[in-house]
């Protein structure tokens, strides 16, 4: 049975007759469900819209919120961090033994290593920057 304070209509669906209350309900919940998911993608759309922003070719480039933010993490733009990670991805090691050897100091001026996650994407945007030159 359904009870609701505010729709006092729901009520109305268990004073149907037996057969007709289950028919009732069961397409009342599709009703609502489906009306619910087409308002989250409507949402979803208008969010997306208001924070994506494209080149001229249309193409996602970035994130950014209306009032001009970048969305996200921020970056970590330590320059002698960068020439360590790829010194040593010149030597041939693997991502997790540079992440080991490689320090940086954090905001708070602690010595911390950096992801392997973040190696890779600083020796992958070093190969995508040779290619546009």
């Amino acid at each position: 049975k359904i009870y609701s304070y505010r729709q006092q209509f729901l009520e109305d669906i268990n004073k149907a007759p037996a057969p007709w209350n289950e028919m009732l309900f069961d397409n009342l919940i599709f009703i609502l469900g489906w009306i619910s998911e087409e308002e989250s993608l409507k949402k979803s759309e208008r969010i997306i819209s208001a924070v994506r922003k494209k080149d001229s070719e249309g193409n996602v480039i970035k994130a950014i919120s209306y009032k001009g933010n970048k969305w996200g993490r921020k970056e970590i733009k330590n320059k002698e961090m960068i020439t360590d990670i790829l010194a040593l991805h010149k030597q041939g090691l693997s991502l997790k033994v540079i992440s080991q050897r490689v320090q940086y100091n954090d905001k708070n001026n602690n010595k911390v290593n950096p992801s392997v996650s973040l190696v890779w994407k600083i020796i992958k945007n070093k190969k995508e920057n040779r290619k546009k030159l």
